[in-house]
């Protein structure tokens, strides 16, 4: 059977089927981590450690870490994490945070799906749900707890309404209900991210004006009513927030984060135009080829009304991110099922032209990006003695005790085998996608390929990565000093979020010299955690003091990938004999 006899078999199977089967891949693709791969620094451990106070203190309002105002993002993240480790009784787990992403990205496939089978057919949904439930970014923003997964599946939510009201070739016109979930949904978008849900929007927006030549259709998205609707969902946290920081949160989040990054990369996030680019064949692997391979086919219908609403979305945001001198590698995210759609429109068409010589250019270099991913479980577990290595020979300018810190993990485990299976289906692949016989046999084997270098790498590489889970090691050692129900901790030198919501929102993040007094004020229940760059500053703000420490258990070894260095950390609790 041929790969578009077997899609156009799918095709004809009840929608509820085919969503079911799409969540199913989904979930095959985005499971494999989300419980093993500990908080990530630093955005996501912010994320969580923010909703698990709100759970805490009950406060829907203010958005904290620790004592710190967090007032970049609004507060629509925050509340569904909340509710999502209240359901899961799971406060301290990382995977309860995790679950709106996980629903963001199941349900941006299956209206991605919804959206190409409303567009060109049944057959052509499949496939852009199945692209993008395999893309790497959408499986790395699927097992974090960030807003991104969730805002995509708010932004398609809007697409697919606002489709459904403005592009109905020979159908029926809308139930008014349908504007005001539109309406609904941007609300909940600009809960979630602020004005971001409205870029990939009014792309479409304007595509549809353009085609149609025509604005009079805009009145049947109930702009009056349904912009009452959009305030009276998304007005009053805003309000709220506003009166009670004095306005400070405006200032934050627009002037200090929005704006910033518009102006200049921020915090060492700039990159020049053409990043994202230039990252399409990985962040979109494995459906990254089909995506090269539909270029012409795209090219040659472009004025196809539907090419032309697509082609509007995908431009519209991928030249704003573009232009934005700060570039993180989700910015792109709101782009890619557009690609997606594009990817399945041309290969689900009747009527396809080979691409020439861009056929074969595709081809090698998704082929050379395919190898690099299916090694790279491979490549993460050498990391630390490849950098070690290089300090011996004097290319790297590394420390006596920050090599044997890196020499002392790497090498090559069992748990990577999948990625060599995985690379050797694809290789099994590669020899017939590019022959007469098309089979579907040939495009399953390369999902199941991609599906078992991306299980092998969030499900076994990253998890089994233990120097490069310092916060984890740390939150693992503490122990109350004896006669103390509870450790006071203070850390010198190490102030990940990941280890503040590993442990508690009290602890002390400082230096040597904080840590020291830290001690003297807390004698009997004090814990100090030092690395060992804070050292001497310790030791003498200790002597200043007047007490000694006792270092308790074994020194911490690892290394920061937020910061790029080997850290080494002891505990330390005041000798209690003075």
């Amino acid at each position: 059977m041929t790969f578009t006899q077997a899609i156009d078999r799918i095709g004809n199977w009840p929608a509820m089927v085919r969503y079911a089967l799409l969540t199913g891949l989904a979930l095959a693709f985005f499971l494999p981590g989300i419980m093993t791969v500990p908080p990530m620094d630093r955005d996501e451990a912010r994320f969580a450690q923010a909703s698990k106070q709100m759970v805490q203190t009950g406060d829907i309002i203010d958005i904290r870490v620790q004592d710190k105002p967090r007032h970049k993002k609004p507060a629509g993240i925050y509340w569904l994490q909340s509710m999502s480790v209240v359901i899961a009784d799971a406060e301290d787990a990382i995977w309860a945070y995790r679950i709106p992403s996980l629903v963001g990205a199941v349900l941006s496939v299956l209206i991605t799906a919804w959206i190409g089978s409303y567009l060109f057919s049944p057959a052509a949904g499949v496939i852009a749900g199945v692209l993008l439930a395999s893309s790497v970014l959408l499986g790395v923003e699927a097992r974090l707890a960030k807003t991104d997964a969730m805002l995509l599946a708010s932004i398609l939510g809007a697409i697919a309404l606002m489709l459904r009201v403005g592009w109905r070739p020979e159908r029926a016109p809308p139930a008014p209900h349908v504007a005001y979930a539109f309406w609904a949904i941007l609300a909940g978008g600009v809960l979630l991210k602020g004005p971001i849900i409205f870029l990939p929007v009014l792309g479409l927006l304007t595509a549809l004006c353009l085609i149609r030549r025509d604005v009079r259709w805009l009145k049947e998205l109930q702009p009056l009513r349904g912009f009452g609707l959009f305030l009276l969902i998304a007005l009053p946290w805003y309000a709220a927030i506003i009166i009670m920081t004095d306005g400070q949160f405006l200032a934050d989040s627009i002037g200090k984060d929005m704006i910033a990054k518009v102006k200049s990369g921020q915090e060492s996030h700039g990159a020049p135009f053409g990043f994202f680019t230039a990252l399409m064949p990985v962040t979109f692997w494995p459906g990254s080829l089909l995506i090269l391979l539909s270029f012409p086919w795209i090219w040659w219908n472009r004025k196809r009304p539907e090419i032309l609403m697509l082609l509007g979305w995908f431009l519209v945001v991928w030249l704003v991110v573009e232009l934005t001198p700060t570039k993180l590698f989700h910015y792109i995210l709101p782009a890619y099922p557009a690609l997606a759609l594009l990817a399945a429109a041309a290969l689900t068409d009747t009527v396809r032209r080979d691409g020439g010589w861009w056929r074969y250019l595709s081809f090698t270099l998704w082929a050379l990006v395919t190898t690099l991913l299916a090694i790279l479980p491979l490549t993460l577990g050498l990391v630390p003695s490849v950098l070690g290595l290089l300090a011996d020979w004097g290319i790297a300018t590394l420390k006596p005790e920050d090599i044997a810190i890196l020499q002392a993990t790497g090498g090559l485990d069992v748990g990577q085998a999948p990625a060599l299976v995985g690379l050797a289906v694809l290789v099994a692949g590669f020899l017939y996608i590019f022959g007469r016989d098309r089979s579907a046999r040939v495009f399953a084997t390369l999902l199941v390929g991609a599906w078992a270098v991306s299980a092998s790498i969030f499900g076994l590489t990253l998890p089994g990565l233990k120097t490069f889970w310092v916060s984890p090691a740390i939150a693992d050692a503490i122990q109350p000093p004896p006669g103390c129900s509870r450790a006071s901790v203070v850390t010198a030198g190490y102030s990940e979020p990941s280890l503040v919501f590993l442990t508690d929102r009290d602890i002390l993040l400082s230096n040597g010299v904080g840590a020291a007094k830290h001690l003297a004020s807390m004698r009997k229940c004090g814990l100090a955690i030092v690395e060992s760059r804070f050292r001497n500053q310790f030791d003498q703000t200790l002597a200043e003091t007047g007490i000694s420490a006792t270092a308790v258990g074994t020194p911490i070894t690892g290394f920061n990938y937020a910061k790029g260095k080997t850290v080494k950390l002891q505990m330390f609790v005041a000798a209690q004999d003075q």
